[in-house]
This record gives structure tokens, sequence and C-alpha cells, in this order.
């Protein structure tokens, strides 16, 4: 309810947003400095194919949450399930369940695909790894982790075969929200805190907040005009018109959640950074939420915004579908119609053109 409230917030004030002057953030401390532009009408050249979702007869595909991509086969987690599913759209199998047995979860907090095809499921409840072969489902052991040491983990993507990236919740002023986790020892090096407090409540810093691409990541902040990298730290800078939290800004929000970012949007001046990050060869996707995105040319280091267009006349989506994750092999964007007029089991499948 509050995340639906939130997006009604929002696109009730994105396009006074969009056009508003403020403060300038000082540019040039990133290897590179891309400037914010304004929001363009339509939708960047594409194409696109639809894969429909096809579940046994005696199952049925609850809402898509998330969505993985690797050696042909797309992992797609629907409430507290997770589903693997051929490139055609195939269901391929089931990977555990809810439970306490072997390989059972109690929450499945993030899952993830190894470089080996091998699915992993994170049960911050009994701090453990699960494992499951790619195709078929069937349970491939489990690694146990020290306790407590998985609490508020919220994404995990590997970097090698021996060392992943996570991401966790912020959780009252628990908030190193980005971690290399080494697979081998099971220890972690910080990699990154927010000043953000919250009340009570475990609350996501993204929804995709991280991505990684041939072994080096790339994971955003909240409010942040900085992309940061492992290799180059703050690797890119958006110069924006916007006002720029500082840090005594954000120590001062204790109560941070979804509706925090609408509060300060009504300032119609405060940059409130992105909620989702993908990248690919020759471009970096920004999102947030299912409002608005970017599109940085890394052959130019130009920026492109869009919004997410969604009043057509037979109520569907029109431009790209709400993109929620990415397959680096294949140079594609993975979307989802998401629409509450016109919910679909399609994954879309969009190669963005030059």
């Amino acid at each position: 309810m509050k995340l639906k409230l939130f997006q009604i917030t929002f696109l009730s004030v994105v396009l006074a947003l969009c056009g508003c002057a403020a403060e300038r953030q000082a540019a040039g401390t990133a290897a590179h400095v891309v400037e914010q532009c304004p929001v363009e009408e339509g939708f960047p050249k594409h194409t696109v194919k639809a894969i429909p979702l096809t579940m046994p007869k005696d199952m049925v595909l609850p809402s898509i949450e998330s969505v993985q991509a690797a050696h042909g086969v797309y992992v797609v987690t629907s409430k507290s399930n997770v589903y693997g599913f051929d490139s055609n759209g195939q269901y391929l199998c089931t990977y555990g369940g809810y439970g306490e047995g072997p390989a059972e979860y109690v929450n499945m907090s993030c899952f993830a695909i190894t470089p080996q095809g091998k699915v992993v499921i994170c049960d911050s409840y009994k701090d453990r790894m699960l494992y499951f072969d790619l195709r078929t489902g069937e349970s491939a052991g489990c690694d146990e982790y020290p306790i407590g040491s998985l609490e508020w983990i919220a994404g995990i993507r590997y970097l090698s075969d021996s060392t992943a990236i996570i991401t966790r919740r912020i959780y009252n002023n628990h908030n190193k929200v980005y971690a290399l986790l080494n697979l081998t020892t099971k220890t972690f090096e910080e990699l990154a805190t927010t000043p953000l407090a919250t009340d009570n409540v475990a609350t996501h810093i993204g929804t995709h907040s991280f991505a990684t691409e041939k072994g080096n990541a790339a994971y955003i902040l909240p409010y942040s005009n900085v992309i940061y990298s492992l290799h180059d730290d703050a690797w890119i800078e958006i110069d924006t018109k916007q006002r720029v939290l500082t840090e005594e800004d954000l120590a001062k929000i204790k109560d941070f959640s979804p509706m925090t970012y609408a509060e300060h949007l009504n300032e119609k001046k405060t940059f409130i950074g992105y909620s989702d990050i993908f990248l690919l060869d020759d471009y970096i996707f920004l999102g947030f939420s299912n409002v608005e995105y970017s599109i940085i040319d890394k052959r130019t280091w130009k920026m492109r915004r869009f919004e997410y267009q969604r009043n057509d006349e037979d109520r569907k989506y029109i431009g790209l579908a709400r993109i929620i994750s990415y397959d680096p092999t294949n140079k594609t964007l993975i979307g989802i119609n998401n629409s509450p007029f016109c919910e679909d089991d399609n994954l879309y499948i969009y190669t963005l053109q030059p």
C-alpha cells in the first residue's frame, strides 16, 4: 500500500520536477561526468520480443517480482517461490520451497545464478545459502553461514567463483548497505554505508540497486548523483541542476521509507537518485520505480531521459514495459507489464538501438 501511494504521489509531481531549476552540484569528482538532460517525449528505438511464461496446468504463476537470466534460463521469483523457465518461456522446475527441510527456506531473501550455472537462494532466517541445479531444480547442497551474518540481505550477484557483491536493507541504524562476500571464508568486506536510518522498518535502498559486468560491479545510493564501482570508486557523476542532499541532510532522516522520496519531491528541487541500475556493453540503464528511466551511452557519455507511459486508450503500457532485469550475455533488457489495468505473465526482452 505504501509503495502504491508513493507511486501515485511521484507521478503527480514528476512533470514539475523535470523542469525546475535549483543548485548545481559541483561536477568533476568522478571518472566520468554526465549532464542530466531534460525528459524526452516518446521512447528510445528498440526491438522487443514477448516471451509468455507457461506454467503446468496445475500451477499458477502469481505476479512476477524479479528475474535473472543466464545460460538460456530465466529464473523468476513470484511471492515466496522461485521458478525456472527455458528461453521460450516453458516451465522447467521449481527451486526448493517454503519450509525447514534440507532444500527448503524459511525466508527467501534473494537469489542469484552462479558462474557454474547453479541457482543459489539465500535464507537469511536460517543463515544459509541453498544451491540448485539450474535446469532440473534438484538440490545441490547448501552453505551454512555465521549466525546473523546474512541478516537484512536484499540482493546478491556473483563477481567470480569466489566473490559476490551483496546489498542489505536499512534497519534503524544498521546501514552498511553494500559489501563484498568472500564465498570461501564466508567473510564480508564492507563497501558502502548511508547516513539514512529507519523507524523499526527494514527498507530497501533500491529495487535493483547494483549490477555486475565482467568482474566489476556498479552500485547506487539513495539521493546520490554518483554511480560507484569497484574499479573506479566514484565512476560516474550526474551533473544535475537540482539540489543534492548532503551527508548531513541524509543523517537527519530517521524514518527512511519509499514515502521519504515523495516528501522531498514535493519540494520540487531535490535530486532523488535512482532505484535501478543495469549494465550492458554500450550503455547503462538507470531507472526510478516504474516512472522514469535514463540511458547513458558509454561510448559518448551522453544521457537521455524518458518517462514510463501507461495512459494509452487500451490501458496497456506503451514504450518500454517496466525494466526489472538485464541479460548481459545477450545485451538485452528484461521488462514486465505491471500496470494494474493489464497484468500479464510475459517477459519483454528489449534490444535498444543506437
